[in-house]
């Protein structure tokens, strides 16, 4: 017997079926549409829904060589219920989850599927560490650079010079380099024009009268201002002290490798640093050149490590994290030449680092970001989650609407997320918070909310608050929530 499609048409197990299902021949299809319809039309006189219509489940099972289990009837209706379609694959993968995966099964199956990823022991890791936060990308890049300092000076002093090649980095670290070089030969030049007399007492008190004396400043020069900078935060932060808090006494542990190099004894060395540095801060010209080389590289650094939103666009988003990429590939590339211990260190904090970009770049059917932030030097990382549907992003949808989720957790208003939800021109805010003091604060300031987004031309139609009980994570559901087929990162601008 030949079915006419149109007369089942209204069937959702139809449409997903006719869609997806992997059959032997059409008369096999023909049998089970026969079944379909004829169970289809007695629910409908009876009032019963077609889900609830078992009967016509294990057939389609049977035909997907699966046992017509109430297991295997409910996962079904679960694929139904999410708008997946209903074939070999994704029955066997949600199957495979829900035996593989201990906590949240279903959601991870539902979030794989969606994805086109099939479920692994290493992807079921993965989202677990996303969801308890365990994975936070600044986490993962501060790791990295931390033990890229821990490396030996030679070996630093190599990946320094290849880390940032071919990345928009690249020209302002050599310009970096080039200013430091210039900065060191200002000081050597400054020594050798002035009579210090107390850097030529210490001198004095050496023992070793043959030492070279130019020699030893320069080495002392070179430690204390080396390309390490770039990437070592807290050896900038300690030479800033020298400076504006005059805590000398922060850089004592540092110089212990370089007692050995200069032959002299530990209170020689560090008299001669102090001096040094003194003299430094005594010099108005030195002193400004200082400062400016410090405050390059902190920014210098601040750029590798944290995405700047002000005035930013999702082009520079994507370019940030192709950057990331490229560093990636060149450290890489140049960590397997060194035997240092550190070393596998820095290939276990790259093997992390790109398994979490690669995971966001494969997402197919989600939109979920990490963006390394600092935000008035307290360093977090935002999440945002985009609700779309990106096999659909090229059909027209009937409005300009779209929604996403901010996740962050800040210094002094704590976790907050912010779900933003935009049709047409008109934007709705929720709130929701962890601390109520929060609350009163962005209640005072929703003008400035207001404002910015009459700059974009967007309106603020509502906002609202709600108790964060529970964090969302990339398997949760937000239920009510329109979704837009079309809807793009560069709807929003995160400073808003």
């Amino acid at each position: 017997m030949n079915i006419n499609p149109k007369d089942i048409l209204n069937t959702f197990l139809y449409n997903n079926l006719t869609q997806n299902i992997d059959l032997e021949s059409n008369n096999t299809l023909n049998e089970i549409l026969e079944n379909i319809s004829q169970n289809t039309e007695t629910n409908k006189n009876n009032n019963i829904p077609v889900l609830n219509s078992n009967d016509e489940l294990k057939i389609l099972l049977n035909s997907l060589n699966q046992a017509p289990s109430k297991e295997n009837i409910e996962f079904i209706k679960i694929l139904v219920q999410n708008n997946l379609p209903i074939n070999k694959e994704n029955l066997e993968n949600i199957i495979k989850s829900s035996k593989m995966f201990k906590d949240f099964p279903i959601e991870k199956a539902l979030f794989l599927i969606q994805n086109n990823m099939k479920p692994t022991i290493s992807l079921g890791e993965q989202i677990d560490k996303y969801i308890s936060k365990d994975t936070l990308i600044n986490n993962q890049i501060e790791d990295l650079f931390n033990n890229i300092s821990l490396l030996i000076k030679e070996d630093k002093n190599l990946i320094l010079k290849d880390m940032f090649k071919n990345t928009s980095f690249e020209n302002i670290a050599n310009n970096n380099f080039k200013n430091l070089e210039q900065f060191k030969l200002q000081i050597l030049d400054e020594f050798n024009e002035n009579k210090f007399q107390n850097l030529n007492n210490i001198f004095n008190k050496i023992s070793n009268n043959n030492i070279d004396k130019n020699e030893i400043l320069k080495q002392i020069l070179n430690f204390n201002f080396n390309k390490d900078l770039l990437i070592d935060f807290e050896k900038l932060n300690n030479l800033e002290n020298i400076f504006d808090k005059n805590e000398f006494k922060n850089l004592d542990n540092s110089f212990k490798e370089i007692f050995n190099d200069l032959k002299l004894d530990k209170d020689s060395t560090l008299l001669l640093q102090r001096e040094i540095f003194n003299i430094i801060k005594s010099n108005p010209k030195l002193s400004e050149n200082f400062k400016s080389i410090i405050k390059e590289f902190s920014s210098f650094q601040n750029k590798v490590k944290f995405f700047n939103f002000e005035n930013s666009s999702n082009e520079n988003l994507n370019e940030y994290f192709e950057t990331l990429s490229t560093i990636s590939k060149n450290l890489k590339n140049t960590i397997n030449n060194f035997a240092d211990k550190n070393s596998e260190n820095i290939t276990n904090s790259l093997d992390n680092l790109n398994k979490n970009i690669d995971f966001m770049n494969n997402l197919k059917n989600s939109t979920f970001l990490q963006i390394p932030l600092n935000i008035n030097n307290f360093y977090t990382t935002a999440e945002i989650f985009v609700f779309s549907n990106k096999k659909n992003k090229n059909q027209k949808s009937k409005n300009n609407s779209g929604s996403a989720l901010i996740s962050l957790n800040l210094l002094y208003l704590g976790k907050l997320e912010v779900f933003i939800n935009k049709i047409n021109n008109d934007v709705s805010c929720q709130f929701r918070l962890e601390k109520e003091s929060t609350k009163n604060l962005v209640s005072e300031n929703v003008d400035l909310l207001n404002n910015f987004l009459k700059n974009k031309n967007l309106n603020l139609k509502d906002i609202s608050f709600k108790e964060l009980n529970e964090s969302f994570s990339i398997i949760s559901n937000i239920k009510n929530t329109s979704v837009s087929t079309d809807f793009k990162l560069s709807n929003f601008n995160a400073k808003a």
